[in-house]
């Protein structure tokens, strides 16, 4: 990406903090390492100093979350809506859910999202100021470890939240939930208008199983060979099915969408979790989340305690959905919630392959997009560059795959 100057920054700051009444306001930007790495997204990590119409001085940490502006690009991963999708959520979705909340007499429930101080829209590229979590002491857990039981428990007790919150309003107030709802652009139905789903998914099942094929027995492979043959049906017709129990999910439950605060400085306690990245967020079946989680970002450790996860999930929703003044029994059983799994899991196990495939490869995907998006932007073609062997990712992914083979939910 070719940063934003200072001076290109501060005139879009002018709009993106108007409501913050600043007269007057300098920035400095800071290398953090972490620009340009993502794959719709370029962020800027900035310091703004101003003063009020009060003579107040403020000061602001801000990471701006900038849209890609190369026009192929923008076009193939349908950028525009990928960040339209963000902005509504923080300026509508958040809200409804808050006054949703406040309407029953209770606090926030659900805190677990940046504060975003504003946005801003323009022909060709979109922003969002977001807090900047790591000047507050949030960290990103190291993809290598992957998440133990900690981190996951304290990440499904918040989607439990979410979800119940999404459940109550919709069981309470359907027209409300659903005109909410429909404000929202579903990206997959868009994404695989222009690119090879059936490539962009089936190459990294098929390199990683490759990765793995002298530890796992023919009847792992017999699954897998027929898991691989369901990509079109899981992403043209399984999670578009409205017929199973549906919320609004967060839809993008990588490691990275995931920054932690910690009690002691060994980071081995993590006592508040935010979640980032809510532009994939979308009308679907509670075990999409979940299942992506589990599946792409567990350790061995943490997968060994499925079980136990799935019930602070499920716990922290039937809670929610309790104080909210709606039946969680009725709306979602647990016995339902556990049968959904056998149907969903299969989405989430997908993604995580795609995950691990990049992780592993060794390369900045992101890098290799944008610098591929020229004419004819072929994304599933990134995905044949050479996988390299991680020992650390093969562990995971042995045990990602007997596991659902063991459970049946492939």
């Amino acid at each position: 990406m070719d940063f934003l100057s200072n001076v290109d920054i501060e005139v879009y700051l002018k709009d993106i903090l108007f409501n913050e009444k600043l007269k007057h306001f300098l920035v400095q930007q800071h290398k953090t390492g972490q620009e340009g790495k993502g794959f719709v997204a370029d962020v800027i990590f900035i310091t703004v100093r101003g003063q009020t119409l009060q003579d107040q001085s403020k000061e602001y940490n801000l990471v701006l979350k900038c849209s890609k502006q190369i026009p192929s690009l923008r076009d193939t991963l349908s950028i525009k809506a990928t960040f339209e999708n963000e902005i509504y959520l923080y300026c509508c979705v958040f809200n409804e859910f808050v006054n949703f909340q406040h309407d029953k007499k209770l606090d926030r429930i659900f805190d677990c999202v940046p504060k975003c101080f504003g946005t801003f829209v323009g022909e060709n590229l979109e922003i969002l100021a977001l807090q900047n979590l790591r000047s507050l002491g949030y960290c990103v857990n190291d993809l290598k470890n992957g998440l133990d039981v900690n981190h996951l428990n304290l990440i499904v007790n918040e989607y439990g939240k979410w979800h119940g919150i999404s459940a109550a309003m919709q069981d309470q107030k359907p027209e409300a939930f659903w005109r909410l709802s429909n404000g929202i652009q579903d990206l997959w139905e868009k994404l695989s208008e222009k690119i090879d789903i059936d490539k962009f998914f089936g190459v990294p099942i098929e390199q990683i199983c490759n990765l793995v094929r002298h530890e796992i027995g023919d009847d792992a492979k017999r699954k897998i060979n027929k898991f691989r043959q369901k990509i079109l049906f899981i992403m043209k017709e399984l999670i578009f099915d409205r017929n199973y129990f549906c919320v609004l999910t967060h839809g993008d439950a990588w490691n990275d969408n995931f920054m932690f605060k910690y009690q002691d400085s060994d980071k081995q306690k993590p006592v508040k979790v935010t979640i980032l990245d809510w532009q994939m967020s979308r009308v679907g079946n509670p075990v999409t989340d979940l299942s992506y989680l589990v599946y792409s970002c567990a350790s061995t450790d943490g997968l060994e305690a499925f079980d136990d996860i799935l019930n602070v999930y499920y716990n922290s929703f039937a809670e929610t959905v309790g104080k909210l003044g709606s039946n969680p029994h009725t709306i979602y059983s647990f016995e339902q919630f556990l049968s959904d799994w056998k149907v969903f899991a299969k989405y989430g196990l997908m993604l995580s392959f795609a995950a691990f495939r990049n992780a592993i490869s060794g390369k900045n995907e992101a890098e290799n997009f944008e610098k591929n998006g020229q004419n004819v932007y072929d994304v599933g073609g990134t995905f044949h560059n050479e996988v390299k062997y991680h020992d650390f990712f093969k562990k995971r992914i042995l045990c990602v795959i007997n596991d659902v083979v063991k459970r049946g939910f492939i």
